[in-house]
């Protein structure tokens, strides 16, 4: 990733949808129990979701399918998904299959926009 000069918050992206403890995830994997986060940080404006990748801070832009897909679009446009192991390329092509959540549900399912039953007004 650093050879195809890819910068460093697409790589941050990469190593967070990779990881199982970056991005959020070791909060989670934490969980129930409190947790508390010190950082010391060399991150141009101290964003705790960049600092080490965030372990204990979710990634704004997003883990599930959404980050998959950003992910290979990172690794399309400098040409490197080929070079990546066959897991890590599976595991993404995987992941940005899978369906985003349904939408929120008609509250109307009836087709008919004529509020009226009778079909003899």
């Amino acid at each position: 990733l650093l050879d195809c000069g890819a910068p460093i918050h697409e790589i941050n992206a990469l190593r967070k949808q990779l990881s199982r403890v970056k991005g959020g995830r070791l909060a989670r994997l934490a969980a129930p129990a409190a947790i508390e986060s010190f950082a010391l940080s060399d991150v141009v404006g101290d964003d705790l979701a960049a600092v080490a990748s965030g372990p204990t801070v979710p990634d704004p832009a997003g883990l599930g399918s959404a980050g998959a897909k950003r992910c290979l679009n990172i690794c399309e446009t400098y040409g490197i998904f080929n070079t990546l192991p066959p897991a890590v390329q599976r595991l993404l092509s995987q992941g940005a299959a899978e369906a985003e959540p349904n939408p929120t549900p008609n509250p109307n399912p009836n087709p008919n926009p004529n509020p009226n039953p009778n079909p003899n007004p």
